[in-house]
């Protein structure tokens, strides 16, 4: 009651209580992934990438820009698996929130690009996807690769 309730702002400290959950929760998810899921040698996660560069390669006539973005984003994640998979648990574990975000942005940019070749209307939404939210794959494969190596670099020999 009082000055708090009435101005709504116990509401976003309610809210912001839901984030940390949130986060929590994906960190688990990520590291499941990079753990538990690459444990067969990466043949799903590869699986996945070949259904990507699929549809991308489907795509190339009607949509080719959206196809090199799907394209860029397969190859990022090729790489990025490769890696996954020869690196110590800590470097992976240090990386799989990137890792998993990344996945999980080249996968919607996938099912909205094959569902945008099925019915038009859908194209703007696999437009936006791949042209506006998908820049950031590469990055966050690179961001990936870089493992736990900066968590245990020597303060005082910068």
């Amino acid at each position: 009651m009082g000055f708090i309730e009435e101005t709504g702002a116990a509401q976003y400290y309610r809210d912001v209580r839901v984030t940390a959950i949130y986060e929590g929760t994906n960190g688990i998810q990520a590291m499941d992934m990079v753990g538990r899921k690459l444990k067969d040698g990466g043949k799903a996660a590869f699986a996945l990438l070949s259904e990507i560069g699929l549809t991308a390669a489907i795509a190339e006539e009607n949509y080719p820009d959206l196809s090199a973005f799907l394209h860029g984003a397969e190859n990022s994640l090729t790489v990025t698996t490769h890696w996954m998979l020869n690196a110590p648990p800590n470097a992976r574990f240090a990386g799989a929130t990137q890792y998993l975000r990344a996945f999980a942005l080249a996968l919607g940019g996938h099912y909205l690009l094959k569902a945008a070749m099925k019915d038009p209307e859908r194209l703007p939404l696999a437009r936006f996807h791949i042209r506006q939210l998908m820049q950031v794959v590469d990055p966050l494969c690179s961001a990936a690769r870089e493992g736990d190596m900066p968590l245990y670099e020597d303060p005082l020999a910068l």
